[in-house]
């Protein structure tokens, strides 16, 4: 009788366990934040180096498609003495997306009818000091060519960040 009592408190033991086990749940994650995101990515990385054309034949360019990912992108001298360049983007889904770069440079999103895409805003930059230009814009799912400059220097680091 004892070892049917202690094998009955044993199992009401183990279910109570598993109860308080089973009822814990991992709260929610928050929301991600795509200008921290954008923030983060841009000043640790990942990052991956590109060579822009110039020439903005889409077939030709380099890709900056991939999320979560500074491009680094070298742009190529023009006869003045600045420097400017196109790569490509592929919006996965249709959306409002993030723009940024770190550096202060014109950047120009071109659709595959050759129109420049409008950006429902010139974003202020915030508290992120990698951050120096930031467009939110409309994107469509299709390829885009972008075209970043001119600029005083060679270097541009850039990402795309769904909202």
């Amino acid at each position: 009788m004892n070892h049917l009592r202690s094998l009955t408190m044993a199992t009401c033991t183990f279910a109570a366990i598993g109860l308080v086990a089973c009822t814990e749940e991992a709260a929610p994650a928050a929301a991600e934040d795509p200008a921290a995101e954008a923030c983060e990515h841009l000043a640790e990385g990942p990052a991956q180096a590109v060579a822009a054309k110039t020439t903005d034949a889409a077939a030709e360019l380099p890709d900056v498609s991939t999320s979560h990912t500074r491009f680094d992108v070298t742009l190529p001298a023009d006869v003045s003495g600045t420097y400017a360049g196109y790569v490509k983007f592929l919006a996965p889904a249709a959306g409002s997306y993030l723009l940024v770069a770190n550096a202060a440079v014109p950047i120009q999103v071109i659709d595959s009818a050759g129109k420049a895409v409008a950006p429902t805003a010139q974003v202020a930059v915030g508290a992120c000091a990698a951050v120096k230009t930031q467009l939110e814009l409309p994107l469509g799912v299709a390829t885009y060519r972008v075209k970043v400059g001119p600029h005083t220097q060679p270097l541009v680091g850039l990402l795309f960040e769904a909202k």
